[in-house]
C-alpha cells in the first residue's frame, strides 16, 4: 500500500525493528526513557525529548518515513509519518 507517495510498510518495518531492538535497548542506562529516531530500520538518534526527536527527523529524513519511540518498558508505540506534516 502507499499513502502520500510513501509505502506503508516502511513503518510497520521500522515498528518491528524498533521492537526487536528494545530489549538491547533498555540494558542502555543512556537510552532508558530517551526517544530514538529509527529509520531504515534502524535506531539514529537519541534525544531527551519528543520534540526534539521529531525536529532532528524532519530535517535529516525529509522524504522518507520514519518513526520516534520512547524506549521504555511496554512501549506504546508512538510513531510519525514524515508525509502527514
Amino acid at each position: 500500500m502507499v499513502q502520500y507517495g510513501v509505502p506503508m510498510g516502511a513503518k510497520e518495518d521500522n515498528i518491528q525493528a524498533f521492537r526487536s531492538k528494545l530489549p538491547e535497548l533498555l540494558t542502555n542506562p543512556l537510552l532508558r526513557g530517551k526517544f530514538v529516531v529509527v529509520h531504515a530500520k534502524e535506531v539514529k538518534a537519541s534525544f531527551d525529548t519528543f520534540d526534539a526527536a521529531l525536529r532532528h527527523a524532519v530535517a535529516n529524513y525529509p522524504t522518507t518515513e520514519f518513526i520516534v519511540q520512547r524506549v521504555i518498558e511496554d512501549s506504546a508505540t508512538i510513531n510519525y509519518l514524515r508525509p502527514a506534516i
